[in-house]
């Protein structure tokens, strides 16, 4: 009788857990995009700060972020070289700032109780597929330290977002589907891409659960998995798989 109850119990957290994390989904995608400070699509995802003055832990200015953003593209142009141009990604998107923030300092640097300000900041490199870490040093204007990051992706930008969407709307099958999947939601013509929300994931193959298209694009190359809703009401079934390194849809639903 104990351990059946027991069960009960634990079958009932494991609904209860299940139906939270699908209702903070439905929240998330439902969410007002203008109700909080978005980043603009160029910069990715970054912290921001009101003030002009910025010290200690406050997080990056406007203007230090840009600083940051200029200091670590002309350091990484300069050492990658001449490049051949990635004809999949459009010309102003060959690098992609996908984030930029504060540094954290290790707490023997804080103990200190002044410290120099610095940004972490990560570039990915269409034209050589690759992932570049950036620390810049804002108060003496130079970088600290550059290296090409491996075995990590992070979150698109809302660029990539919205490139991978026109992807998937522009592809002569898997276009035609998701427009029809919309019409049966919606009872309308989905006729451009602002119909719908799109919430971009970074998306990495696993040999054990994609099939072979997956796992051709999505071990190495920036690949994005699209969550997207109708209206702001209706979840669409479709879960687009995006290689956005080769400008290719390599999944409608995963």
């Amino acid at each position: 009788m104990v351990v059946s109850r027991s069960r009960a119990v634990l079958k009932n957290v494991a609904w209860l857990t299940c139906g939270a994390l699908i209702a903070l989904l439905i929240v998330y995608l439902r969410r007002d995009p203008q109700a909080t400070a978005a980043p603009n699509i160029t910069t990715g995802k970054v912290e921001i700060a009101n003030q002009s003055n910025r010290a200690g832990y406050d997080p990056l200015s406007l203007a230090e972020i840009e600083q940051a953003q200029k200091l670590a593209q002309a350091e990484w142009q300069a050492k990658r070289g001449k490049v051949v141009e990635n004809k999949a990604v459009p010309a102003d998107a060959q690098l992609e700032f996908v984030k930029t923030e504060r540094h954290e300092e290790i707490q023997a640097v804080y103990d200190k109780g002044s410290w120099q300000r610095r940004a972490d900041v990560l570039i990915f490199d269409y034209a050589k597929n690759s992932l570049v870490a950036v620390l810049v040093n804002l108060s003496t204007g130079k970088v600290d330290a550059l290296e090409q990051a491996r075995g990590s992706q992070p979150h698109p930008t809302d660029r990539e977002t919205a490139r991978a969407l026109q992807l998937v709307l522009d592809h002569p099958a898997f276009g035609p589907q998701l427009r029809g999947e919309y019409q049966a939601l919606t009872k309308k013509s989905l006729t451009k891409a602002s119909q719908l929300h799109a919430a971009g994931f970074v998306y990495i193959a696993e040999p054990q659960i994609d099939n072979a298209a997956v796992l051709r694009s999505c071990q190495q190359n920036r690949c994005v998995q699209l969550l997207l809703s109708a209206d702001n009401e209706w979840a669409v079934n479709s879960t687009p798989i995006v290689d956005l390194s080769n400008g290719l849809v390599v999944s409608l639903n995963r």
